[in-house]
């Protein structure tokens, strides 16, 4: 159908897609404090949140389980360590 129904005050369909793109949040995997790349940054706040000095509100949780076994822990931090000292690829 004609997307221009649903949105008629759109001029064209880059103002659609650009309204589109600007509403996704870009998230990377290791990524804890939202900032674009991931880095020892990101395993130091995932260590404090896993030894209880900073709080979930601190940190991107959603991408920080980098093993995948369900809990943000040490370990995670560890594999964004490596990662970021090159003993670990993507």
């Amino acid at each position: 159908g004609d997307i221009s129904v649903l949105y008629p005050s759109a001029e064209s369909d880059a103002y659609i897609a650009d309204r589109i793109y600007n509403s996704l949040v870009f998230t990377i995997k290791g990524d804890a404090n939202n900032d674009g790349k991931v880095d020892s940054y990101d395993a130091a706040l995932i260590a404090r949140y896993d030894i209880g000095l900073i709080g979930a509100e601190d940190l991107n949780l959603a991408v920080c389980d980098i093993n995948g076994d369900g809990t943000v822990d040490s370990y995670d931090a560890t594999l964004v360590a490596r990662y970021d000292v090159g003993l670990l690829a993507a």
